[in-house]
Formats: C-alpha cells, sequence, structure tokens
C-alpha cells in the first residue's frame, strides 16, 4: 500500500512538473527590446532633467559605445541620437519619470500594428 501512493505521488509529480513548464510562455523578445529602447530613452531624459545638455549627451553615447562590442555600438550610435534628439526637442517637457511608460506604450502600439499587418 505504502509502494503505490509513492508511485502515485512521483505520478502526481511529474504531472504538475509538465503542466507548469508547458504553461511558462517562451520570451518575447520583441517586448523585451522595448523595455530596453524604453529604459535608454529614461535614462537620458534624467540627464536632460539634471541639467547634461544635448551635445554631451551625444558625446557620452558616442564615448560609451566605444567599449561596446562592435555590433552594438553601431547601433547605439545610429539609434541613440535619435532618442537625444527627441526627448531634447519635440518631448522635452516630458519628466523622466513618465517616459519609460509612455515609450514602453508607444512601441508595444508599434509592434502591435506590425503583427496586425502581417
Amino acid at each position: 500500500m505504502q509502494r503505490q501512493s509513492i508511485k502515485t505521488a512521483s505520478l502526481s509529480f511529474g504531472v504538475a512538473l509538465v503542466v507548469a513548464t508547458s504553461a511558462h510562455a517562451a520570451p518575447d523578445y520583441a517586448d523585451l527590446a522595448c523595455q530596453a529602447e524604453a529604459h535608454s530613452a529614461q535614462a537620458i531624459a534624467r540627464d536632460r532633467d539634471a541639467g547634461v545638455s544635448k551635445e554631451s549627451e551625444l558625446r557620452k553615447i558616442m564615448l560609451e559605445s566605444e567599449q561596446m562590442p562592435y555590433e552594438t555600438a553601431m547601433r547605439a550610435r545610429a539609434e541613440l541620437p535619435a532618442f537625444v534628439n527627441g526627448l531634447y526637442g519635440k518631448y522635452a517637457n516630458v519628466p523622466a519619470t513618465d517616459v519609460y511608460p509612455k515609450y514602453l506604450a508607444y512601441c508595444r502600439g508599434q509592434l502591435a500594428k506590425g503583427r496586425g499587418a502581417q
């Protein structure tokens, strides 16, 4: 009798394990990219709100990119200046605390539009 309950217990555990692993969704890499971009935008906005000039922010990006792997550096040099221009220009009045959620919502909206077109 005790032997049977051990089998049942291990069987129940096996079923629970299968359910738990199948219920775990794969990460959405596009959403992770949106989160990373939103963090970058917020960091730039924090510098802006702390009084860092646009030119200093652009120089900082170029200097920091020299320490990055080649592909990452090229992407940073290509994309981050647009963030700087937007956050020091059109979105200069958006406080740094609001940048992350607003950018994340925008990015996710763009993803949804792109996925809807497929």
